[in-house]
């Protein structure tokens, strides 16, 4: 009777291609800088939006931020609760279209001017509070 060689022989198959993912993702590791010193932070305040308005990732901070409005949004329309601004449902807004809000609410926005440190999410939903008003209940 001979011994079974195929569960050795796939162990080191496995370990060959387990090798070269590792060595895969370790290289792939490298191509990202790791932030140390300063970590980033989910939160972008009006100081940082500032010196850097037209980042892809502030953009996408804003059109996430954007999202999660339309979702409660979404959310309090069919709970039948009060709606914090109404946006037309069939409007999209695009990138530039939010970097436009938030730039005309940090401009008119004499508090905004004083205190940096709020979070764009809040000028976001200010911006979106005072373009698209809801109605009275």
């Amino acid at each position: 009777m001979e011994p079974d060689v195929t569960f050795i022989k796939d162990d080191c198959v496995n370990k060959k291609y387990r090798m070269r993912w590792r060595a895969g993702v370790s290289g792939l590791m490298c191509l990202f800088p790791v932030h140390a010193e300063n970590p980033p932070n989910a939160e972008v305040t009006v100081a940082e939006y500032e010196a850097e308005p037209l980042l892809d990732r502030t953009k996408f901070y804003l059109h996430g931020v954007e999202a999660g409005l339309r979702y409660a949004l979404a959310i309090n329309k069919m709970n039948r609760l009060p709606v914090i601004y109404c946006q037309p449902e069939q409007l999209a807004l695009s990138s530039k279209d939010l970097v436009m809000l938030v730039d005309n609410e940090i401009a008119i926005s004499p508090d905004l001017a004083v205190d940096k440190d709020v979070p764009v999410a809040v000028v976001l939903l200010r911006a979106l509070q005072r373009a698209y008003p809801s109605a009275p209940r």
